[in-house]
């Protein structure tokens, strides 16, 4: 396996492990500008079936392989500087591919956590402080001259979202992205997808023993009844269960009478499934045998 490339080739290729249960890797082009921070291991941005895809980059050469050259289309980008699976991990995924005959995709979604599979957002910040003169390129002149306005507009956050600015700019490609950053008028980093996406905040309500209880509506009092000695109780169950509603329970947060404290929470995908019946294992005679011989010599 190549670790670092070398461009001593007219056209650089590489193998490229897509999350999808196929048993291949896939062959892309690299375009010259992403030459040289490609590496195995690399993630990277692919056109696949139609629509854009995250891969993980396993060979780089100088080889196509099989593949017919008039079907491989280029990556779009490199997403890091630095490969998120080192090399011998590479390998563990091609061993256990082979070895178990499970698709590289399959093996990957075991290997890389959820984030590093997902796209994420890629950000441009402009760097280059010169003329636009020496820009040739129209596409190129015009996101530039974006990231400038950008820059000067809102300077604590200059960057701005990689297919926001394909959308606003015909004609820029994440190839001439690439020759910018290449250039030096732009800077890229990477910003990883939200990993908060399990999480949620909940709401929780206590009994405050104080505050001011003079002159207590009905549901007031209920509500109050309920939540002495509780504890912390979730918000929903309390609506649910006195059938107070949210202007009852603010004013009695107001009024000091409850606390309301907020919660992070993760969802439970598998709240709601009814639980699997237990069912006997019925052994066969040959089963029984054993377990009696293994019971008698435990040891």
């Amino acid at each position: 396996m190549t670790r670092d490339l070398q461009q001593t080739a007219s056209v650089t290729y590489v193998q490229v492990i897509i999350d999808v249960p196929v048993h291949t890797y896939f062959t892309y082009s690299v375009p010259p500008p992403m030459v040289s921070r490609l590496r195995p291991g690399s993630r990277v941005f692919v056109p696949f079936r139609g629509r854009p895809r995250t891969g993980i980059a396993y060979e780089v050469s100088d080889n196509p392989g099989e593949t017919p050259l008039e079907s491989i289309k280029a990556i779009l980008s490199v997403l890091e500087p630095e490969p998120v699976l080192p090399e011998p991990m590479l390998h563990l995924l091609d061993w256990i591919s082979r070895y178990y005959f499970a698709p590289p995709g399959e093996v990957l979604r075991l290997m890389l956590p959820k984030p590093l599979r997902a796209k994420g957002r890629q950000l441009f910040e402009l760097q280059h402080p010169g003329p636009d003169g020496s820009i040739d390129d129209r596409a190129k002149l015009q996101a530039v001259e974006i990231l400038r306005e950008r820059a000067a507009a809102a300077p604590d956050q200059p960057e701005l979202d990689g297919d926001d600015l394909r959308r606003q700019v015909s004609g820029l490609t994440f190839v001439k992205l690439a020759e910018l950053e290449e250039e030096g008028w732009i800077s890229a980093k990477q910003e990883s997808p939200s990993t908060d996406r399990g999480k949620k905040i909940v709401a929780y309500l206590e009994h405050a023993g104080g505050g001011d209880d003079g002159r207590l509506g009905q549901k007031q009092a209920e509500v109050l009844q309920f939540l002495v000695g509780r504890g912390p109780t979730l918000k929903s169950e309390v609506r649910d269960l006195t059938g107070a509603g949210y202007s009852t329970l603010r004013s009695l947060v107001e009024r000091g009478l409850i606390n309301e404290t907020q919660r992070e929470q993760y969802r439970d995908p598998f709240f709601g499934e009814p639980a699997p019946l237990y069912v006997p294992i019925v052994l066969t005679p040959e089963q029984e045998r054993a377990v009696r011989v293994i019971a008698r010599n435990p040891t």
